[in-house]
């Protein structure tokens, strides 16, 4: 997700992804996922992450290729910032995701965080759209997006961030309105889940509930029992506690948010974590 401190100072101090997605792969690997994970970060100044977008080796074809909407992606062109447009975020994203393919031959899941699901949607649409930039969805091979508080629609605090991805994230910003228009609501064969939250009235603070649920998702599930803060979702460790009432359950294209049944795996991270399992 978006991290203020992405500026490229050098000092290794946005998301450190192997603390940021600890809570995340442990839940995985406790309801018996055994594949292959990997964290992605998509800030030069990230650190500990198994794939880091700002390698030259995630361009277009492998090849160091930063060629597309160069001026997308300003200040220097090896460095990704929170000034990098999320359209070129995408592009680096999409071809990690294609070489993950490539080289291990099993259909992709992804779990997003915040902008993260905006940047995820914007390379399946790309891809879906033919962009010639991009990897086709043959060679992507995502089959389910599962995202935390991801702002769909836009949110308002964007507006304060005076970076380039904030002002995108706002709800009547350029990118947003074609992130959102008939031409990119694709997302190939991907089943997409949508998780929010209701914490503070709206949403999780920066993001709210509506703009977290996806029109297009197959699922949104909005927390209340326990209602999570924006980036608390993949830190709850509970796998095994049932609790009645947790969240709002919603198949947007078919009804309104109605009470969800107590389950097994209740925390957020583990009812991901058990969508993935079942291949949901």
């Amino acid at each position: 997700g978006y991290n203020s401190n992405a500026n490229s100072s050098g000092q290794n101090d946005a998301w450190n992804c192997a603390t940021t997605w600890a809570t995340q792969t442990t839940v995985l690997r406790a309801v018996g996922i055994t594949g292959r994970v990997r964290t992605v970060g998509y800030y030069s100044d990230n650190s500990n992450c198994d794939v880091n977008l700002a390698s030259s080796v995630y361009t277009k074809n492998y090849a160091g290729d930063f060629g597309v909407l160069r001026q997308e992606a300003p200040r220097n062109i090896a460095l990704l910032t929170n000034d990098t447009s999320m359209v070129h975020v995408a592009y680096r994203f999409a071809w990690a995701a294609a070489r993950e393919y490539r080289d291990n031959g099993r259909p992709i899941r992804v779990i997003a965080d915040s902008l993260g699901g905006l940047v995820v949607r914007q390379a399946i649409a790309r891809a879906s759209n033919g962009d010639s930039d991009f990897p086709t969805l043959a060679q992507l091979q995502i089959v389910g997006v599962y995202t935390y508080g991801a702002p769909y629609y836009g949110t308002i605090a964007g507006a304060f961030s005076f970076t380039n991805q904030g002002i995108q994230a706002v709800g009547d910003s350029n990118f947003m309105r074609n992130l959102n228009s008939a031409a990119n609501t694709r997302v190939g064969s991907a089943v997409w889940h949508s998780v929010t939250s209701e914490a503070f009235n709206f949403g999780d603070r920066f993001i709210s509930s509506d703009s977290a649920c996806w029109l297009r998702s197959n699922a949104c599930y909005r927390y209340r029992n326990p209602a999570y803060s924006h980036g608390a979702y993949l830190n709850d460790s509970n796998t095994t506690v049932t609790i009645a009432n947790a969240y709002l359950f919603r198949r947007p294209a078919t009804q309104s948010w109605a009470q969800g049944s107590a389950i097994r795996d209740i925390g957020a991270a583990g009812l991901v974590a058990g969508l993935i399992r079942t291949g949901q």
